[in-house]
């Protein structure tokens, strides 16, 4: 329905062997539903959190006793939407509460077990609904009670939910294998803005049970549409910003000794010509795809194959159109694998070699989420969704994470400056010093970074920089060089966006994230800079150990193991002992004693401004 509200229901049975078959589905609808239930998920707590879909936000409920069990919900990441389960002994249920244009509706997806009485089942059901307050409610799922096939359970079942008020509106066989209707959708609406629904039956062949669907008319209702959308997006005029910038002085950044409030000046007199030299336009893009491999050949086909599903439901004694949809039913199954195992073997074929690369297409064959998208987090053992209180318990947990790590014993606590015993042939008696910044070095570090289009965090993307950088490396460099010799960071590039990204274990648990900090862009050209002086220093001084193989130019992780290798062979074969020690410390770098880390480096060299 155009202008929609729905709400699908689909019995997967194993969502990881299923997972990649929903998809396929999904990305042949025009538009995405604003809910999906899925029902005998099949899945554990850690599994389930994996299997991610673009702009959803998930909610589950696993069953760590029956390993057929397990419901799960999906729903629109612009969605106010909070959800729980319930704790019964007949089924696994979650409850979802959603407003839309201002009405709340009450959704409860049940997977009743089949070697659970029905009898019981009732009793519990009847429970859930004499204490559930909302006015709309609407009950769906796999409730393993056959509809269409009359006896004392279904009689029951049928009575109980009608004297609350509910109307059953699937009336036909929705697992075709058994020509039973097990999937049920149970309505209760009292407001009038939801009077006007329909629901449907499609068997997508997903699993042995059919996809059943719930649509609201809502006048007002914002669709996930699959195929085009016209968006607002802003374009740079860059001749324009040429001209602005070839014409700037920058006087009130010379005229500014403060290297903080030289740069904050800096900064907005470049973002003001930036933002004078951007226009709005409205442009028509495609969504993403919810999967890289689903070709446009492959929703075409799943498309053949919903059209042919409703002319054999209209049709179902017509024996050639039968046999014409199964057929067309294989060829969506083997065309699913054939997509994705082509797509996945061209892309590692490309990229051999490259891990990074490799590692991103083992996660998203393995349905791991790599994502930085958190949408509830336990704060005080109580789980939250609220995105500012997440923020919030990110910020506080990361800055004050040395505190969090515990210490086993006080043999293991961490050195601090006044207890080291320098060694004074340790000391480096030559001093570190910087030398200055050029324009053209400038010039060089700004190109050398990543040619990213992005600017979702700062206001100028790195490609934009890098056509731009021969007019502001004048005064970039008098910041920077006057930023060295005042021995003070421009404030401004401290500033950065944390991301918490998932490393291990639950993600409920901020304990098993780790901080990212997308800086501005130059904030990273200056320390590339400072780095390049910094390390061809420690060079000189033979400051490394030349074991040290970690983040040293030229040398990698496969020198040192082939240098370990080596080693434990020559003492194999002089018949020596040979022992490794490995230590793996949580929180290395957070862990961090900054006073002792700067009496290393005055011990190394660097004094004066540069230890400031």
């Amino acid at each position: 329905m155009a202008n929609s509200f729905s709400i699908v229901h689909q019995n997967i049975q194993s969502i990881n062997a299923k997972f990649s078959t929903l998809l396929a589905n999904l990305n042949a609808f025009s538009e995405l539903p604003d809910l999906l239930f899925l029902s005998e998920i099949w899945a554990e707590d850690e599994i389930i959190e994996d299997f991610t879909i673009s702009h959803y936000s998930m909610a589950s409920t696993c069953n760590s006793n029956y390993r057929a069990g397990g419901v799960a919900v999906y729903f629109r990441n612009t969605l106010p939407c909070s959800s729980m389960s319930l704790n019964l002994t007949t089924c696994d249920v979650i409850k979802s509460s959603v407003t839309i244009n201002n009405i709340d509706i009450t959704f409860i997806c049940f997977y009743r077990f089949h070697f659970h009485s029905v009898d019981d089942f009732l009793v519990e059901i009847s429970n859930i609904l004499a204490n559930e307050k909302s006015k709309n409610i609407v009950l769906l799922g796999d409730f393993n009670i056959d509809f269409l096939s009359p006896c004392r359970h279904t009689n029951e079942y049928n009575i109980l939910l009608s004297s609350y008020g509910f109307v059953q509106l699937i009336h036909e066989p929705t697992r075709p294998i058994s020509g039973t209707c097990l999937d049920h959708i149970w309505i209760k609406i009292l407001h009038n803005g939801l009077s006007n629904y329909s629901s449907s039956v499609l068997n997508l062949k997903i699993s042995d049970h059919c996809w059943t669907s719930l649509d609201f008319s809502m006048s007002n209702s914002h669709k996930i549409i699959n195929n085009f959308t016209f968006k607002p997006s802003l374009k740079l005029d860059k001749n324009k910003l040429f001209d602005f910038l070839s014409n700037e002085s920058w006087l009130e950044c010379y005229a500014l000794s403060n290297p903080s409030l030289s740069f904050d000046k800096f900064q907005s007199i470049l973002e003001t010509h930036v933002s004078n030299s951007t226009i709005s336009k409205v442009i028509k893009k495609p969504n993403v795809k919810l999967k890289p491999w689903i070709s446009n050949k492959l929703t075409k086909l799943i498309d053949k194959r919903n059209k042919l599903a409703k002319k054999v439901r209209k049709h179902p004694y017509q024996t050639r159109l039968f046999s014409h949809y199964n057929i067309i039913c294989e060829s969506v199954k083997d065309e699913i694998k054939k997509c994705r195992d082509t797509f996945y073997h061209t892309k590692l074929d490309e990229h051999s070699g490259n891990s990074k690369f490799e590692w991103k297409m083992v996660n998203s064959i393995l349905n791991k989420d790599v994502t930085s998208n958190v949408s509830s987090i336990l704060v005080d053992n109580i789980p939250v969704s609220d995105t500012l209180t997440i923020s919030n318990h990110f910020n506080s947990f990361f800055t004050n994470i040395s505190d969090k790590v515990p210490i086993s014993s006080p043999s293991s606590n961490v050195l601090s400056a006044s207890s080291l015993d320098l060694v004074p042939d340790s000391v480096q008696s030559n001093s570190f010093f910087f030398t200055p910044f050029t324009s053209l070095e400038i010039i060089n570090i700004i190109n050398s970074l990543k040619n990213s289009c992005s600017t979702n965090h700062f206001f100028i993307s790195n490609k934009t920089l890098k056509e731009i950088s021969f007019l502001i490396a004048d005064v970039v460099c008098f910041i920077f060089n006057n930023s060295v010799t005042h021995g003070l960071f421009p404030a401004s590039l401290k500033n950065s966006i944390v991301i918490p990204l998932h490393k291990k274990g639950s993600k409920l648990d901020a304990n098993n994230y780790r901080p990212i900090s997308l800086l501005s862009p130059f904030s990273k050209v200056f320390e590339k800079g400072i780095k390049s002086r910094v390390v061809s220093f420690l060079d000189h001084t033979n400051f490394f150990s030349s074991a040290q193989f970690g983040f040293r130019k030229n040398l990698s992780t496969e020198q040192a193991l082939e240098k370990f290798s080596s080693e434990i062979l020559n003492g194999l074969i002089s018949s020596k002992m040979c022992a490794g020690l490995f230590i793996d410390i949580t929180k290395a770098f957070d862990m961090v004693d900054h006073s002792l880390l700067l009496q290393k480096l005055e011990n190394a060299g660097f004094r004066y401004s540069s230890l400031v």
